[in-house]
């Protein structure tokens, strides 16, 4: 089963968030939740703390044998990611149906 996370509007606009959302996905592993869908709807910028902060989740998340999937990205977000070039690195989603299937294949 996928843990999904959701971010906040209120928190969305600075790292905090994306700092909040990888501490989160963090306390998963433990727990034996290793499929981490993250809805990102909410969220309109993120700063390069808060990408630094996305690319450890990933990372913490293939070192403990789990998956992180991104979800309904604003086109702001979108586009830095593809600036950066790591939507090529997360694997992004467009609906939450299209996350979890994502999971089972």
């Amino acid at each position: 089963m996928a843990s999904r996370l959701s971010t906040s509007a209120a928190a969305s606009p600075s790292a905090k968030a994306a700092w909040f959302c990888a501490k989160r996905c963090a306390t998963c592993f433990p727990r034996g939740r290793k499929k981490i869908l993250l809805n990102l709807a909410d969220v309109n910028y993120i700063d390069s703390s808060g990408i630094g902060e996305l690319v450890s989740a990933f990372t913490t998340a293939k070192n403990q044998g789990g998956e992180l999937k991104l979800l309904n990205l604003t086109k702001k977000v979108h586009d830095l990611l593809q600036i950066t070039k790591l939507y090529t690195v997360f694997d992004v989603k467009e609906d939450e149906a299209a996350g979890v299937k994502a999971f089972n294949t």
